[in-house]
């Protein structure tokens, strides 16, 4: 069983994430976490059978997680990834994984020198749809693109 720690519980997908962890059968757990707004990551701890942690440094020191989930408002992930850095465990973020082009650096040389595994909750990426799509442009099937837009 792989045990994580949720930095936050702001973001929109939190829930979703949370539910399908509890669904998971048991193959993972949330076992602690960490939120500014004390009220709010109490009463998901209680609800997802976690342990509450007040403080961040505390989170990223447990020994029984495996990795991290940030859930944490955008302006805050690069300060949070500098938190985690030392526990050197895989990291979930959800997207947008930076605000700029600044931070981005931050996180790549942060990543590099933790030698740390970070992901974003970037996931269409993977669709055979747009893999489809890409083949399809690049045979040029479909003439001469100039702008593409979707939802």
């Amino acid at each position: 069983m792989k045990t994580l720690g949720f930095v936050s519980t702001a973001h929109i997908h939190f829930k979703s994430f949370a539910e399908e962890i509890a669904s998971s059968g048991g193959a993972v757990r949330i076992g602690a976490i960490w939120d500014d707004d004390e009220d709010r990551g109490r009463r998901n701890a209680a609800r997802y059978g976690a342990d509450f942690v007040a403080g961040l440094a505390e989170l990223a020191a447990r020994p029984d997680l495996d990795g991290f989930v940030i859930c944490a408002p955008n302006d805050q992930r690069i300060t949070v990834l500098r938190l985690l850095a030392a526990a050197r465990k895989p990291v979930m973020c959800e997207k947008p994984l930076a605000l700029t082009a600044e931070e981005a650096r931050g996180i790549r040389e942060l990543v590099s020198a933790h030698r740390m595994v970070v992901t974003t909750g970037y996931f269409r990426r993977s669709y055979g749809v747009y893999h489809t799509a890409i083949d399809l442009i690049g045979q040029g099937a479909l003439g001469s693109i100039t702008h593409a837009r979707f939802r």
